[in-house]
């Protein structure tokens, strides 16, 4: 049967039984790993001015699509790419995306070697101006996906901050 998650569309009514013919993935940096969990895809139709994906959800989907043009973005965390696609009929296409970015793991101590606070906000903030801020609030530990470059993190508890500054290299 065909996924709920279809949009009712006339790119998804007339599908015939569900076999997948798109496969989509993605990888942090170039023969990386892939990256399945937390991320989330969204598939256009190239060429339309359709706001809504005709599908989008999490995970490394194996999709069937009709013949033509798809758009095909994937959102992981801070990090994004996309790329157009060309599905044509009776043929499998293998989608890969590579996000050219990295995990920033950050847990907050009072002194070095101390125990781990909880309840800290964690906001990181790209130097380029077209990205914008990921803030996380009370936690131990923040996780963030994000583009390799140069940011600054700002942890805060209470009266306590500090703001340093940090890079993310692609895959580490």
């Amino acid at each position: 049967p065909v996924p709920t998650s279809w949009r009712k569309n006339r790119k998804t009514r007339s599908l015939p039984a569900w076999s997948p013919n798109v496969s989509l993935k993605a990888s942090l940096f170039a023969n990386g790993p892939l990256v399945s969990q937390d991320i989330v895809w969204r598939v256009y139709e190239e060429g339309t001015k359709e706001k809504d994906p005709i599908w989008s959800g999490p995970g490394a989907p194996r999709l069937r699509l009709l013949p033509g043009s798809y758009r095909i973005e994937a959102k992981y965390g801070l990090a994004r790419a996309s790329q157009v696609i060309e599905v044509r009929k009776g043929e499998h296409t293998d989608a890969m995306l590579v996000l050219n970015a990295g995990t920033l793991r950050v847990k907050g101590v009072a002194v070095d070697g101390g125990e781990v606070l909880s309840d800290i906000s964690f906001n990181l903030r790209g130097s380029e101006p077209d990205l914008r801020e990921l803030s996380l609030g009370g936690r131990t530990e923040a996780v963030f996906h994000a583009p390799a470059g140069s940011y600054h993190l700002l942890a805060r508890r209470g009266f306590a901050h500090i703001d340093t500054p940090v890079t993310i290299e692609a895959g580490k």
